[in-house]
């Protein structure tokens, strides 16, 4: 969001030893652009798996940085009050925008244990939290959330669950409402492996 058009560089970064970098089967397109002022422009990807590739989850780490933006920031009027000449100078950034995806090759995502309603009666903004977890070491886990009444069937809110190949545990808060003083009937927790959700979801848990 810059008022020139900025050309940015898209290109593949280093992962560790340990996790199966997926860089020799993903292809993007463009791998250089120019985006207008205050535009986008879409980064399109495919991924090309040879037949005897291992079953797995695969990550390409990306690093889209941007190869020059020509910006120079108003500092105002350079004489001070006195009258002296004041000093602006202008600093050119090259902001890095770091880009994660992951592949998951012949491998069904995991499943995901749900622990009973925490409530937290004092946080002004939820009345509380299920806690969901991974087996340690699994892979990513990208799929769906929805917190909905368990007698009404209201849906208080939905959205994507994204735990990356590093995190085991996290947190679905339900959100509280202004002038909520409490829950009017039990909340029930919903997951689908996959977003956007399909189909009924793979898991039902109540509080």
């Amino acid at each position: 969001m810059t008022p020139s058009p900025v050309e940015f560089e898209v290109r593949p970064d280093d992962l560790p030893d340990e996790v199966n970098d997926g860089q020799d089967y993903l292809r993007w397109a463009p791998e250089r652009t120019v985006v207008p002022a205050n535009r986008s422009r879409p980064l399109r990807m495919v991924f090309r798996p040879p037949a005897d590739l291992p079953a797995g989850e695969y990550i390409v780490r990306l690093a889209v940085q941007s190869r020059e933006v020509d910006y120079e920031p108003d500092f105002g009027d350079s004489e001070s009050e006195e009258g002296e000449q004041g000093l602006s100078v202008g600093v050119a950034l090259q902001p890095v925008l770091p880009v994660t995806v992951y592949i998951r090759h012949n491998v069904d995502s995991p499943s995901l244990s749900v622990g009973e309603f925490t409530p937290s009666p004092d946080d002004g903004d939820t009345h509380g939290y299920f806690t969901v977890s991974k087996p340690p070491e699994a892979i990513s886990f990208i799929g769906t959330v929805a917190l909905v009444g368990a007698s009404s069937g209201e849906r208080y809110t939905s959205g994507r669950l994204r735990m990356g190949n590093t995190v085991d545990e996290q947190r679905v808060r339900v959100p509280r409402s202004d002038g909520d003083t409490g829950l009017e009937e039990s909340i029930c927790l919903q997951i689908w492996p996959e977003f956007p959700a399909r189909g009924e979801p793979e898991q039902t848990v109540c509080q």
